[in-house]
């Protein structure tokens, strides 16, 4: 739900790692926001072809989750620039692993590849190699399908002090996002945009929500093979345009390698070369008779 004078989220406004507070003053105020019943904040923004889906703990103050779903499937190298964004600072050494078919289904995300990074956050690829779907990344492993979760009612969830919720806790919660809406971003009043009012579920006795079902710790277990799609960090077929799965890509860098072998087979001849010269002139010195002495 844009407006118009609004400037909408971009990619590149997201700074990891960040949080709700640092949200609410330097991104957009043109979202959408749902208090979930796991005592979580959705936010959505609309940014071009792409909706940005951020899930914020209120206890901890950090996201849970990011969801860029693009409206038609992205380019790879559009996707890649996102990619890179996601994971700043955490992907060096790291690499992209395919996973099986419905492996993932629990969590609700299709055929993908996943990136595990450094701080122990995961990223999931939706779609194939050379296009993306949607791009899932998650703090922690993953235990259940969050897009299946339900708005919060007055008897579910916690407050931000950890204590279950009671009657009005939710309400709290609600009014205080819809608070954070209105603080400044870069110096410059936003008028948020207009939330329909929580409707409320009656209840006698208030109870918490009851704790997640535990999930088994191999929802990853059936992981294949690595797949070609490197983070770009220090990819430089990458920058150079070239396209590492082509066969002629493979012929370049076949050809290139046997020009290094013979570049490293001739230092090591000359070198060797040397050492016999070098020995050679050594045995000869040591061949030499004694020069005499000129008698007087």
């Amino acid at each position: 739900m844009s407006m118009a004078g609004v400037q909408a989220l971009e990619m590149s406004e997201i700074k990891m790692p960040f949080t709700r507070s640092y949200a609410d003053r330097n991104f957009s105020k043109d979202y959408d926001f749902r208090v979930l019943e796991d005592s979580t904040v959705r936010r959505t923004w609309q940014s071009g072809n792409k909706s940005i889906i951020i899930d914020f703990d209120i206890r901890t103050d950090k996201p849970v989750c990011i969801f860029v779903d693009y409206d038609s499937a992205a380019a790879k190298m559009e996707a890649l620039a996102d990619v890179k964004i996601l994971t700043e600072g955490n992907r060096d050494g790291v690499a992209w692993t395919r996973i099986k078919s419905g492996s993932t289904s629990k969590i609700g995300i299709g055929d993908c590849r996943l990136m595990r990074l450094n701080d122990g956050a995961m990223l999931f690829w939706e779609g194939g190699a050379d296009e993306c779907e949607r791009l899932c990344w998650f703090a922690q492993r993953p235990n259940k399908d969050r897009m299946k979760l339900s708005n919060a009612t007055e008897t579910q969830g916690h407050t931000a002090m950890g204590k279950a919720a009671g009657s009005g806790a939710f309400k709290q919660l609600w009014d205080d996002e819809r608070r954070r809406q209105k603080i400044e971003v870069a110096g410059k009043p936003r008028k948020p945009v207009a939330q329909p009012e929580p409707k409320h579920t009656p209840s006698a006795v208030p109870r918490p929500a009851p704790a997640p079902a535990p999930e088994p710790d191999d929802i990853f277990a059936d992981e294949t093979e690595t797949v070609v799609i490197k983070n770009n960090k220090n990819n430089l077929l990458e920058v150079i345009g070239l396209d590492v799965n082509s066969e002629t890509t493979k012929w370049i860098l076949l050809g290139a390698g046997f020009v290094i072998l013979i570049i490293i087979m001739n230092v090591i001849s000359s070198s060797r070369r040397k050492a016999r010269q070098q020995a050679a002139f050594e045995a000869l010195l040591q061949q030499r008779p004694p020069r005499q002495r000129c008698r007087k």
